[in-house]
């Protein structure tokens, strides 16, 4: 994955996640533009939609910092380099020889693409804080496109089975690409939006129950070294010895209890990804509570296998 792209212009991003600071370079740009640092910070504020945050969840505000480039609010011609400070750094450290393939992030397909030399220490490189230097780019090009007359937009076209109106592309206007823009939640149709909205809570409120459904298996099967879940996408580490931490498979790889595992739970009905030594415990976003206790009857019955290799 590569973190520089050019056209007309280059944008070059740098840092990970867990740094202190990420930060991008723009080079190219066309020399006496007008950067408005409020718009730009409107524009970035959409990464994290009011309507999606609940009360426990605050708004974490990227806020970049112009060191070059720009001067009394108009670009030099120079590339410009701003730089966003993380304000929550996590310093999370997992053993070296055992990553963890945790919920929410691309660890598993960063640990593909890179053959598993992605730094350990701090997996969640690949995280949505990454996406700030990106839609700060956005934010400036999108000024200067339009004074040029053109203007872009977006907005979400499906959520599960729920399609809002997609944009008209022959008798498209610039109202209404602005017009999406400066809601809370973009979509066309306002009504598919708060379906959406409402469809997402119901998601919010089962993954609660997966949660406790969760912490339940764990009390009961001493092979579950941890879960772990966001919402409706959960996973259980499977380990031989909880105190060591020691994996039911080893790294880039299975074992027979895995294999095991996998099978009873297909046998079963119940279709999970395993993935080394943890199951991917991803439900449809429809899935009931109801539903949801099925499988993890099955789960109980299941773990009896990872259970009886537990090292005394």
């Amino acid at each position: 994955m590569s973190s520089i792209w050019n056209n007309r212009i280059s944008v070059s991003i740098f840092g990970e996640s867990q740094d202190p600071t990420a930060g991008i370079t723009i080079s190219g740009l066309p020399a006496g533009e007008f950067i408005d640092a409020e718009e730009v910070s409107s524009f970035m504020a959409r990464r994290y939609p009011s309507a999606l945050r609940n009360s426990s969840q605050p708004c974490i505000q990227a806020s970049p910092h112009i060191i070059s480039g720009v001067l009394n609010e108009r670009t030099t011609g120079a590339p410009l380099c701003a730089l966003i400070q993380n304000a929550e750094i996590r310093h999370i450290e997992y053993p070296v020889e055992v990553p963890t393939d945790r919920v929410g992030t691309s660890d598993y397909t960063g640990t593909v693409r890179y053959r598993g030399y992605t730094d350990v220490m701090y997996l969640d490189k690949f995280t949505d804080r990454l996406t700030a230097p990106l839609c700060f780019a956005g934010a400036v090009c999108g000024q200067i496109l339009e004074r040029r007359g053109i203007y872009t937009g977006a907005h979400i076209l499906q959520l599960h089975n729920i399609k809002d109106n997609p944009f008209d592309p022959v008798n498209i206007s610039r109202d209404g690409v602005i017009s999406v823009r400066s809601k809370d939640f973009p979509v066309i149709h306002d009504k598919k939006g708060w379906d959406m909205l409402a469809d997402v809570e119901k998601a919010r409120e089962t993954g609660v129950v997966m949660a406790d459904m969760l912490s339940e298996l764990v009390e009961r099967h001493p092979s579950i070294g941890e879960v772990r879940s966001i919402g409706l996408f959960g996973v259980i580490e499977l380990v031989r010895d909880r105190k060591t931490k020691t994996p039911m498979a080893p790294y880039n790889g299975s074992s027979p209890e895995m294999a095991a595992l996998r099978k009873y739970l297909l046998d079963h009905g119940v279709f999970v990804n395993t993935h080394w030594h943890t199951i991917l415990v991803i439900p449809p976003l429809i899935i009931t509570s109801e539903q949801l206790a099925e499988a993890m009857a099955v789960f109980d019955q299941a773990l009896q296998i990872t259970d009886a290799a537990v090292q005394e």
